[in-house]
This record gives structure tokens, C-alpha cells and sequence, in this order.
């Protein structure tokens, strides 16, 4: 067993590899973690349905990534370390072969699924509509990309949590102000 480590809130977790986590199902990771049946506070779906009153789904993800990039960064800095090193080195492990980017934006499919379910919620409309499945997509392909970015690789081996953090709001915003615009223009064609 090597010590990799996932982000749960404010603990880390032991597993097998960081690269198995990647395929792994939800219940998996759950499993890995030590969380069994019962929810783990940093779970996707448990942080958007036990969000405060009011607080959109958008939100809710901005500040999940600004607590686990701090977690990361103010952990010892041999393990953020070889977490950013462990990072890069998956991006660019993935973006030369096809099956494997192919397999790896695949395994993001459910965390769009619940994130489009929360947006869904916050705009009262159903989860399969098109603007909370459109800003789901966005945002998370804007997450999962934002790693392997020029901007964040000009940042280099080890970036700052403040960087990072730039780097989350603009995907974050960018997704809202096109949830905005696709949900305003649904809006105009219903009413008609």
C-alpha cells in the first residue's frame, strides 16, 4: 500500500494509489475513505444536498475547492507536494493517450449528474433541463481541466493556494454567467 491521499475536508486519507481513485465508483472512493454506507462530510452529493438554505449549488462547489486546495497547501509540504507532482504527471499521462482521457472525463459523468441536480434545484426546474445540465458540464470540465491549463502549469510545480484559487473563481463565475444566459434565454422561450 502506497499513501496517496484524497481530499476529504480536513483529513487525508490513505488508499491504494491516487491513480485508482480516478475510475473508481462513488461508493468505491466511499469505501476507500472508510466512510461505508454512512456519508463522509467532503462526499459531492452529501456537501450540495446539506448545503445552507439559499446557498446555490455553484457556490457550494466554489468553496468546496477553495477548502480542499487550502487543505492541500497547508498540509505538510512534502504531501503537497507530491500531490501537485502526482497531478501534473496524471494530466499529461492522460492527455497523450485517448483511451485513458477518454475513461477519465468518463468517470466524471456522476459528479455532473449531482451537480446538475443541485442546479436544477436552485432554479426550480427539472435535473435533465437544459441550462443545469449545460453549467454542470462547465463547471466540471472546467475544474478538471483547469489542472492541466497553461495557466496553471505557468504557475509551476507547487502552486499557491491563492493562484489556484484565482484559477476555480473563473471557472466558477464563468459557469454562472452562462447558467444565467442559457436559464434567461429558457425562460424567454417558455414564456412565449
Amino acid at each position: 500500500m502506497t499513501w496517496g491521499f484524497i481530499t476529504p475536508g480536513r483529513f487525508y486519507v490513505p488508499v491504494l494509489s491516487p491513480w485508482l481513485l480516478r475510475g473508481c465508483s462513488r461508493a468505491r472512493v466511499l469505501l476507500l475513505a472508510g466512510c461505508g454506507p454512512a456519508r463522509c462530510p467532503w462526499d459531492p452529493e452529501h456537501r450540495l444536498t446539506a448545503r445552507p438554505a439559499g446557498q446555490p449549488a455553484l457556490e457550494t462547489l466554489r468553496q468546496w475547492m477553495i477548502e480542499t486546495i487550502n487543505d492541500i497547501t497547508s498540509s505538510r509540504a512534502d504531501r503537497a507536494s507530491h500531490y501537485w507532482h502526482a497531478g501534473a504527471m496524471r494530466a499529461r499521462l492522460i492527455d497523450e493517450n485517448d483511451r485513458l482521457r477518454g475513461m477519465a472525463r468518463a468517470s466524471y459523468t456522476p459528479a455532473e449528474r449531482i451537480l446538475a441536480a443541485a442546479i436544477a434545484d436552485d432554479l426550480h426546474v427539472e435535473p435533465d433541463t437544459l441550462a443545469p445540465r449545460l453549467a454542470a458540464v462547465s463547471a466540471v470540465t472546467g475544474l478538471r481541466e483547469l489542472y492541466d491549463s497553461r495557466e496553471a502549469r505557468s504557475l509551476g510545480p507547487e502552486p499557491t493556494a491563492g493562484d489556484l484559487i484565482l484559477l476555480v473563481n473563473q471557472v466558477i463565475d464563468y459557469t454562472i454567467a452562462g447558467l444565467a444566459a442559457v436559464h434567461a434565454d429558457a425562460s424567454a422561450v417558455e414564456a412565449r
